[in-house]
């Protein structure tokens, strides 16, 4: 017997196990997220478009679905497909940032220059997260800057200082402890100072 067949079993057999243990992981994910939305077996069969007998052997473990499957289930939950793998993932990035630290940089473009901190950054195969800490002065905004468009929502919160944010064609006047959240994909930029400076926590979230 070659080396390679008397492997072949073994490893056959850890294929297979390693499969079940996806099987069961996407299982449990799948029925923690329909128990979220509160939908049972049938409610989600019918929008999703797959059988009640299939789900409840994708929940129970006894099968491994097809992508086409998992997309149409993952889309009646209106939720990443990736999202029914998070039982698979045996590691995760975590950035803790002490006060004071993060890497400082400072942005050029159009009509705007200032100073932001990296808080931290994450990106998975679903989703790009980035909290930055900007500080603006008067010198750095001009009526001529950027109007950006992104695909995305972020949030800004006004940690000092006094201005106006421009989103579409509405302008927010903003204070000390306001918040604004918006979808990026509506034309936004910072508008004029009220004060000497400003400082924000800006909170950028895409689903890539």
């Amino acid at each position: 017997m070659s080396k390679s067949d008397d492997q072949q079993p073994s490893n056959q057999a850890f294929e297979a196990a390693n499969s079940t243990n996806v099987d069961d992981a996407v299982g449990r994910a799948l029925n923690d997220f329909r128990l979220r939305a509160k939908l049972t077996i049938r409610a989600l069969s019918e929008r999703a478009g797959v059988s009640s007998a299939m789900i409840s052997r994708i929940e129970n473990g006894q099968v491994s679905p097809s992508l086409s499957t998992l997309q149409a289930l993952s889309n009646a939950l209106d939720l990443p497909m990736i999202n029914l793998f998070q039982h698979t993932i045996n590691a995760v990035d975590v950035t803790h940032v002490k006060a004071g630290a993060g890497m400082i940089s400072r942005r050029h473009s159009k009509g705007n220059s200032h100073d932001f901190q990296i808080l931290g950054y994450h990106k998975r195969q679903d989703i790009r997260f980035e909290p930055l800490l900007i500080t603006l002065s008067k010198d750095d905004i001009s009526d001529a800057q950027h109007l950006y468009h992104q695909n995305g929502c972020q949030f800004v919160y006004v940690l000092e200082g006094e201005l106006y944010y421009h989103y579409g064609d509405s302008t927010y006047h903003l204070l000390t402890g306001d918040s604004l959240s918006f979808d990026t994909a509506g034309a936004h930029r910072i508008g004029e100072l009220l004060s000497p400076t400003v400082k924000l926590l800006v909170v950028f979230a895409q689903r890539l």
